[in-house]
C-alpha cells in the first residue's frame, strides 16, 4: 500500500470534522420538522396517539426550525433557496392547519418515470415512422 502525504491526512481528518458538523446542522432542522409535522397531525398512525399541541408551542417550534433552516444555510450545509423553501412549505402547512383544514398524506403517483418512459416513448415514434 502506498504512503499517503501528511496533507492528504490532515484534509481527511478535517473532512470527518466537517461531515459530523454539517450532519448535525442537518439533522437539527429535520428534527423540528419531523416535529412539527407530528405535532400538526396527531391522529395519523406514525404518531401513535399524541395529542395535538398548543399554538404557543407551534411558534416556537416554528421558530426553532427557521433559526435550525437559517444556520445551515449561512453555514453552506444546505441552499439559501432550498431553506426559503423549506421555511415556505412549513408556514403553509401551519396556516392551513390554523384554517382547521385536515391533512392526509398524499399518495404516490403512479407515472413512469426514467427508463422504462423513455423506452415506451423511443417504440412508439419507432413505429409511427414505420407506418407513415
Amino acid at each position: 500500500m502506498a504512503q499517503r502525504s501528511l496533507s492528504s491526512k490532515k484534509r481527511y481528518r478535517q473532512e470527518i470534522k466537517r461531515n459530523k458538523r454539517n450532519n448535525a446542522r442537518k439533522n437539527a432542522f429535520k428534527d423540528v420538522k419531523r416535529a412539527i409535522k407530528r405535532s400538526i397531525a396527531p391522529a395519523s398512525a406514525a404518531n401513535k396517539g399524541r395529542k395535538p399541541v398548543g399554538a404557543e408551542k407551534l411558534a416556537e417550534l416554528m421558530k426553532t426550525f427557521q433559526q435550525a433552516v437559517d444556520k445551515a444555510a449561512k453555514n453552506g450545509v444546505i441552499h439559501k433557496n432550498k431553506a426559503a423553501r423549506e421555511k415556505s412549505r412549513i408556514s403553509g402547512l401551519l396556516q392551513r392547519t390554523s384554517k382547521g383544514e385536515v391533512l392526509t398524506p398524499r399518495a404516490k403517483s403512479s407515472k413512469k418515470t426514467g427508463k422504462a418512459k423513455a423506452l415506451k416513448a423511443g417504440k412508439k415514434k419507432a413505429s409511427s415512422r414505420k407506418k407513415k
